[in-house]
């Protein structure tokens, strides 16, 4: 598969590049990416701002994506392939919600997911 590699910090140290398909290992979900955002978040990782002392080289750096189960690893019962999921728990709240800013955010994080079909 294609992907943008970070092999080094800094933004000319990003590279399109073919990495091998992943393969969903126990309890994982593999994801056909439909869609990503880049954020301040990655691009402080890019650049080595980001507690750089834990990021492995080469990554793939992208924190917010969206699309659709591929494979499902042993153990996974909730999702099946098809299923459309993003990764980021504040929208899958706010999708389910009905006043997102009155709620407390603790509580909202242990009731709902990380991942949701919901989007």
């Amino acid at each position: 598969m294609k992907a943008w590699l970070l092999r080094d910090f800094g933004l000319d140290n990003l590279e399109l590049g073919e990495v091998p398909t992943p393969e969903a290992k126990p309890g994982e979900l593999l994801i056909k990416v439909g869609g990503a955002s880049l954020n301040f978040r990655d691009r402080a990782i890019v650049e080595g701002f980001y507690e750089p002392h834990l990021v492995p080289k080469p990554l793939i750096p992208v924190s917010d994506v969206a699309g659709n189960v591929f494979a499902v690893g042993d153990g996974v019962t909730r999702f099946k392939v098809g299923d459309r999921v993003n990764s980021h728990p504040l929208f899958a709240m706010a999708r389910r919600c009905s006043q997102p800013r009155r709620a407390h955010l603790p509580a909202l994080a242990r009731r709902f997911p990380a991942v949701s079909r919901n989007i």
